[in-house]
């Protein structure tokens, strides 16, 4: 059963001024349609898997495309915000899949894969292949790339084609971020912060290999400014394991936001 729990407000732009901690919206696509999500190319998206009980929504791109593919939830605006996705690789390419929050509706970050790079967002993403799990995080200003934290390790992340639960919590300038109810990243942007805008969902395609992205259970809380929200099954501590690969990243793995091929 898909749940959508907003106020009437959200169905208008959502501003900090009239969001209250009953502001909820979940999506889990089981009535096959991805309602207010405004995919660039909606031929590259849609909601798969069986009626009812696992249908998720998918960008898929085939190999003659390079380049992003971005939906963003068209109907919102979102300033402080509790954010969660679950996200899979449904093969063993080196193309990342990231969400995006604060996200302007023609944000596209496409980097070296086609020649425009535009709009404003912050995208939190994850590789896998293979064995290999690692995290990305950077903020995009008027086609202007910023790195937050370059491919980063983490034994949280499940191998490819399983489920990965990825979580953001946006306060202000500061940030929180969670791989599988653990947190694993904290940043405050000090050099001209992105305060609203859309959420969204972005994977990466080259030319060589047709490229799936999916992704499920959708949920964004809008957050008050006197309080966070911290459920229970999350860690607030970075481990020390999580905090010695943060401090060394495996640069060797990325160039601007992308895993080398």
């Amino acid at each position: 059963m898909r749940h959508l729990l907003v106020a009437s407000a959200l169905l208008a732009t959502l501003t900090w001024s009239q969001a209250s901690l009953a502001d909820v919206y979940e999506e889990d696509f089981e009535d096959g349609l991805a309602q207010l999500w405004a995919p660039q190319k909606p031929g590259q998206w849609n909601v798969v898997g069986k009626p009812e009980t696992n249908q998720y929504y998918k960008a898929k791109a085939s190999k003659s495309f390079s380049g992003a593919m971005v939906s963003t939830l068209s109907a919102v605006d979102y300033r402080n915000v509790d954010y969660r996705v679950s996200v899979k690789h449904d093969n063993d390419g080196l193309l990342a899949t990231y969400m995006l929050f604060r996200a302007s509706p023609n944000f596209q970050g496409c980097f070296s894969l086609c020649s425009t790079s535009k709009g404003v967002a912050y995208a939190f993403g994850i590789i896998e292949s293979g064995s290999t799990g690692e995290f990305y995080i950077y903020k995009m200003r008027n086609g202007a790339f910023t790195p937050i934290q370059s491919w980063t390790p983490s034994s949280y992340l499940k191998p490819i084609k399983q489920w990965n639960k990825l979580r953001v919590v946006a306060k202000g300038n500061s940030f929180k971020f969670y791989i599988n109810g653990k947190l694993v990243y904290n940043y405050t942007d000090t050099d001209q912060p992105i305060y609203s805008g859309h959420i969204g969902l972005l994977g990466y395609s080259g030319p060589t290999e047709v490229t799936l992205h999916s992704y499920d259970t959708i949920i964004a809380t809008a957050l008050p400014a006197a309080a966070l929200s911290t459920p229970a099954e999350t860690e607030e501590t970075i481990s020390p394991e999580q905090q010695a690969f943060n401090a060394a990243p495996q640069l060797n793995l990325g160039i601007e936001g992308l895993p080398i091929r």
